[in-house]
């Protein structure tokens, strides 16, 4: 794919191809990584505006088999609230012409199982955005943080129910709409664990659990390693110590020490972060527990199941809270790496 014209916000091949299958780029790129770019369609036969994820990996195209998770994530009910609907996937053939292009249901994409993934189409959201932007201009207070931090919670629940693993949950891969509710998205990493536990080494940087760093097995427990880092990020538009934004070799070797040595995320911010201690989730005991049995050792660790259970979840209030507008962040985008 390198060398095509873009236009738009998607290749000019691509475009062309849109147009056919009857979906009109309106030039709004909704989001853009390492994999994948998201740009905004509109349907015109119904004016309906969708968002669709052109995949690729590096110069190329990929086949079914390569893009798994957003194949199985598309099995999770339109009943649920917490996922991000999928309506479709963009086929082509697996000739050198890739002449033949189709817009396929995801209950027969299995019929297609030779064929390229080139995009999903999903559903969009008006009025929301990712939870790295969303925080970057508010101080969260603790019944926000509860409320937000329950509803990705539950959403976990239930894809590890379904027996799927997100393996790439991070403040960037939430988005929340205008009335507060939560939306898990990006499943390309994620992966089916019916046969046992998953060993790729993947993620994003600063999320990683320590098992994964270390090249172990891994399971949903990982999930909750990142959703404990994410807590923390809302809590106190920081990450935890152990991350260091700017170095990747140390972000894995300090993780894996951290996890190992025993120390609570607890002990380890009063060393490190003296001038929070005081705000309001500085002090919260309920939040700390919590963090305390997400980000350890995976033998200690609890499920995001599990942690619906604890204290400072199950006390969060539904009532709106008050958020604070300030001008910047102190918060750093990790980008996901298949293979870190």
């Amino acid at each position: 794919m390198s060398g095509m014209a873009m236009t738009g916000g998607v290749s000019s091949l691509l475009l062309s191809k849109l147009s056919v299958l009857g979906f009109e780029p309106l030039g709004t790129i909704l989001g853009k990584g390492l994999f994948a770019k998201v740009v905004l369609v509109k349907e015109k036969s119904t004016e309906k505006i969708y968002a669709f994820k052109e995949i690729f990996h590096p110069g190329k195209w990929c086949k079914t088999d390569e893009v798994r998770g957003e194949c199985q994530a598309a099995s999770l009910p339109d009943s649920s609230n917490f996922f991000l609907k999928i309506r479709g996937f963009l086929t082509a053939n697996s000739g050198n012409s890739l002449k033949k292009w189709h817009l396929v249901e995801p209950s027969k994409l299995k019929e297609c199982s030779d064929d390229y993934i080139v995009g999903v189409l999903s559903e969009y959201i008006p009025g929301s955005e990712n939870l790295f932007d969303f925080n970057e201009k508010r101080t969260l207070t603790k019944k926000k943080v509860c409320d937000i931090g329950k509803q990705i919670a539950s959403a976990l629940k239930e894809m590890h129910e379904r027996g799927l693993i997100h393996r790439d949950v991070k403040l960037e891969n939430i988005l929340i709409d205008k009335n507060g509710k939560i939306k898990l998205i990006d499943y390309g990493l994620s992966r089916s664990l019916r046969g046992g536990r998953a060993n790729t080494l993947c993620g994003s940087m600063g999320y990683v659990a320590p098992e994964i760093y270390k090249r172990e097995t891994h399971g949903v427990k990982a999930d909750a390693w990142a959703f404990g880092v994410l807590l923390y990020a809302l809590a106190f538009d920081l990450y935890p110590p152990f991350i260091e934004m700017e170095d990747v070799v140390l972000t894995p070797k300090n993780t894996v020490e951290f996890a190992d040595s025993g120390i609570t995320i607890e002990d380890l911010f009063k060393q490190k972060n003296k001038s929070l201690i005081n705000s309001e989730l500085g002090r919260d005991d309920a939040f700390w527990t919590l963090l305390n049995k997400l980000l350890c050792h995976e033998d200690k660790r609890i499920t995001v199941a599990e942690a619906l259970e604890e204290l400072f979840l199950k006390e969060q209030a539904h009532e709106e809270s008050t958020l604070i507008e300030i001008s910047h962040s102190r918060l750093h985008k990790f980008l996901p790496c298949a293979c870190l």
